[in-house]
């Protein structure tokens, strides 16, 4: 079986377990049942799935936060090639809380643009959006006012846009509202963003995104 074939598996499951919401205890295997090549240490559960991640790699500077208070951020984080293997959950700000924040201080939107930057070049990988957990402020008219928008992608075996992105591009996604299906890409970059943009009226719950290596 192929790493990219064991991968879109892999991310096919978790999916699924997200949608049942069941919580249970997960052994994280490798693709003939053998033991997985990560330590107990180095993963984190989340409750709602029961899926085991790797740890977030922590930003390189913890004090830049996306609050709703700056027009614009920047939070950088490096995935060292140590860290290139196995599976991560990024969340979008306040999810499964208060949700995104609203922008504040006057200030009439906000965006906050989370830059990963994969040590090595055209690391490849795959990048989901699950459907089961994306929540965002509906459509109002045009353009969106809240929305999810993921730069350098490439869609997955062959898929052209769907009727749910509103970038208008082959290698950017951008999506608001709901969306009708898990939105899965590959990639093979020097890095990825990850762009959060509000308005000050309407919060949700906002977004998650998988993002595997192989």
């Amino acid at each position: 079986m192929s790493k990219t074939l064991f991968l879109a598996l892999l991310v096919a499951l978790q999916i699924g377990q997200i949608h049942s919401h069941a919580v249970h205890d997960i052994q994280f295997q490798g693709p003939f049942g053998e033991p997985g090549p990560y330590q107990d240490s180095q993963m984190v559960m989340d409750e709602s799935s029961g899926m085991m991640f790797k740890e977030w790699p922590e930003p390189e500077d913890n004090t830049i936060q996306c609050n709703g208070l700056e027009s614009e951020i920047t939070i950088k984080t490096i995935f060292r090639q140590s860290d290139q293997d196995g599976c991560y959950q990024f969340q979008t700000p306040g999810f499964g809380g208060p949700g995104y924040p609203n922008a504040g201080g006057g200030l009439p939107s906000y965006d906050c643009f989370f830059l990963l930057r994969f040590r090595g070049s055209n690391v490849a990988g795959t990048l989901t959006v699950p459907s089961a957990t994306f929540d965002f402020q509906p459509k109002m008219g045009s353009p969106c006012k809240d929305y999810l928008r993921i730069n350098n992608l490439i869609p997955h075996d062959g898929q052209s846009q769907d009727s749910d992105d509103t970038a208008n591009s082959d290698t950017v996604v951008r999506y608001c509202g709901m969306i009708t299906g898990d939105k899965m890409f590959n990639f093979n970059q020097s890095s990825l963003t990850i762009r959060l943009t509000a308005d000050d009226t309407i919060r949700h719950d906002g977004a998650e995104v998988i993002i595997c290596f192989p």
